[in-house]
């Protein structure tokens, strides 16, 4: 099971540590920092800017999807493996 708090800090670090353009993004206007902005990580997973900030923050429980997406993004292989691993499976 994953910790909320830990999970959200992992999130938060990635998005700060990747440029627009390490995630295939098109980087349109000024940007305060140089890391993804919450909408820009939730365009690429399919969910919204707000569940991002939620699941950054400790709140919400991702779906197997959602973490399938996000590990995807953020090159969290051994993440991957986890989540199938603990899936059932489909017939």
């Amino acid at each position: 099971m994953l910790e909320s708090n830990n999970f959200g800090a992992m999130l938060r670090q990635w998005r700060d540590r990747t440029t627009p353009g390490q995630a295939g993004v098109r980087s349109i206007g000024r940007r305060r920092v140089p890391g993804l902005r919450r909408e820009e990580l939730g365009q690429l997973a399919g969910v919204s800017a707000d569940y991002i900030k939620r699941l950054e923050q400790g709140q919400g429980h991702p779906s197997r999807e959602v973490l399938e997406a996000l590990a995807g993004l953020c090159g969290w292989a051994a993440m991957t493996t986890s989540i199938s691993a603990c899936s059932p499976a489909t017939p």
